[in-house]
This record gives C-alpha cells, structure tokens and sequence, in this order.
C-alpha cells in the first residue's frame, strides 16, 4: 500500500543501505493511527507494510520506537512491545514489562524493560534469539530510576540509566551498564560527567550516549541547572569500553546541545 497521507515519522531502523523501516502515525477515524512504512530503494519511495495487529488508535500507548533484525524480523515498542516476522505484515503483542530498549544484531535481540511506573523504578536487561518471545533476564539493576535507554554496536552495548533529579538530589546521575559480548555480561560504571571540579553544586549528568562505529562510548554531558534553559554542554569519550572517559582532544564546548553521534575515532 502507498504510504499514507498526514505520516509523521517517529523512528528508523536500516537493515542495508536500500532496506529500511520506519514508524509513525497519520490521520483516521480515531484520531492517529500507528503505521510502519518500508523503503527498498535507500528511501526514495515508501510503502505501508500493512500492519495487522497494530493498535487500532494512538489516544492511548503506542509503539514509537521501530528496530528490524533483517527485513523480514521487527520489532516496535515504547513501551508496549510488538513483533513481526513477515516484514511488518501482520504484528504479535509481547506482553508483560514495559519496554525503554531494543537493539537486535548476531541473531540476538536484548531489551531494556521495567515492570515498575517510573520514576521509582528498577530497570532489567533481557535476551532473546531474534524472532523469539524467549526472553531471558541476564542483569537486574537494584537501582531506583526515571528512565533509561539502550545503544548497540555489533558485540558492544550500553544501557543509560537515568536518575530523577527533583527535590534537588544531588547525587541523582546516570548510571551507565555495559557489556561486551552481544549482552551476556554487564559491567557497572558511574556517570562519566560527575561534577565541576571546586564547585560541587553545578551538577553535570549524562544526557545522551551512543556509541561509534569503531566502538567507542561517547556521552553527552549537560549542566543540570541550564537544562530546562539552555546551556553549554561538553562530551566524554571512552576507547577502552567505558573504564575510562577523557574529553576528546580539541573539543569545543556546544551551546543548547540535546544530543550526540559518532561516525568513527
């Protein structure tokens, strides 16, 4: 089916340079309804990929993230959970926890998920061959959070956990977990960000992390006094998968910056 008319898009997930998948929501009877467009040509031309199974309305929780394995394996969640395994044709409900995370790559899928209302809630990491509703947990965090997301490079991830600052906790930071070998074993590092060194009031936290192509952790640093106001903000970058974090050589500091990505070293 051509693509609809009113589409908005949401999020992007690239199997191939020409194979790609996108979600969104566009005009009908009930109000917006969840569409997953596919491109076959690098995105020149889009089509509906159909959908059955999808939520017939987005008044309440609809997926906003889209992540496919391969073009016929997919997944779209935050935070209810769908998969597909016909290219986005016909989609199954995976219920149970509420999901922050997803990234697929090696045959794996791992998802970031809490069964808790944040904030105030603990966040685990679970794996499943993709395809699957074999979820595993492989780490459970004990720490109470407000949000959290999850980036995957081949063998690498990095889940951010993300503290709730109100009521003036200074020590509300992001809590980074990391793993190695496609999500098997996770390691624990504290915030790279931290404080400004002599004035421990001017709180700086993780905002954003990704990782690059050659593997390394890079995160985007924000003052949390100037984030609802705009603001300079700084990176940290590690090569050694997040045991260490330096500022990259010849960094400028960004004004208003909310985000970050990295190509290679």
């Amino acid at each position: 089916e051509p693509a609809p008319t009113g589409f908005r898009a949401g999020d992007l997930s690239w199997v191939s340079v020409d194979d790609g998948f996108a979600v969104g929501t566009a005009p009908c009877a009930q109000g917006r309804c969840v569409h997953v467009l596919r491109t076959a040509d690098g995105g020149v031309t889009w089509s509906d990929t159909g959908g059955d199974g999808l939520p017939a309305s987005c008044a309440g929780s609809c997926p906003t993230r889209v992540r496919f394995a391969d073009t016929e394996v997919g997944y779209l969640f935050g935070p209810t959970l769908f998969m597909t395994t016909d290219g986005g044709a016909t989609w199954t409900d995976q219920p149970g926890a509420s999901t922050y995370g997803l990234e697929t790559a090696r045959g794996t899928a791992v998802r970031l998920v809490t069964d808790q209302v944040c904030p105030g809630c603990r966040f685990e990491l679970q794996r499943s061959p993709v395809g699957t509703a074999d979820w595993e947990t492989v780490h459970r965090s004990d720490l109470m959070r407000s949000d959290a997301a999850l980036v995957r490079q081949v063998h690498q991830l990095v889940a951010a956990l993300e503290a709730n600052p109100a009521g003036g906790a200074g020590d509300a930071h992001t809590t980074l977990l990391l793993s190695q070998d496609d999500g098997q074993t996770w390691t624990q590092r504290d915030d790279p960000c931290g404080t400004t060194p002599g004035d421990a009031a001017d709180e700086i936290d993780a905002a954003h992390v990704v990782l690059s192509l050659t593997g390394e952790v890079v995160v985007l640093c924000q003052r949390r006094a100037w984030r609802s106001n705009g603001g300079n903000s700084t990176v940290m970058l590690s090569a050694d998968g997040g045991a260490t974090f330096s500022t990259p050589t010849g960094f400028a500091e960004a004004t208003d910056a909310t985000s970050v990505a990295a190509a290679g070293n």
